[in-house]
């Protein structure tokens, strides 16, 4: 029972973290988007754990929303969430659909691993 409550207490925990780690990847200053693209691309390329998670969030509708250009951000931030969706391919997180190289994130279907 105690394992279970402190399974919840972090499940929570986690949910808040990734929220406003959204807000802060959805700010209107482009120099924080940056910034949150490149901190997902580390946290993608060194916590695997968290890179299953973050695909199971909202975080990965903002990154395929700039990646596909429906969100405005920079062409920076653009090329680093295309670069993060090629490396969540690449790690086998999601996978291309029709074998395209990954330009657009609507070339992208979530297969969770």
């Amino acid at each position: 029972m105690a394992a279970e409550l402190e399974v919840q207490k972090l499940d929570r925990i986690r949910f808040k973290i990734y929220l406003k780690f959204s807000y802060i990847a959805l700010d209107e200053m482009h120099e924080v988007k940056h910034r949150a693209m490149v901190i997902l691309i580390n946290v993608i390329t060194h916590d695997k754990f968290a890179a299953e998670e973050i695909v199971k969030s909202e975080i990965f509708d903002i990154i395929t929303g700039y990646a596909s250009q429906k969100v405005t951000a920079t062409p920076v931030v653009v090329d680093l969430a295309l670069d993060i969706l090629q490396l969540l391919v690449t790690e086998k997180f999601v996978e291309e659909t029709d074998n395209a190289i990954p330009r657009l994130a609507k070339n992208f279907s979530l297969r969770l691993t």
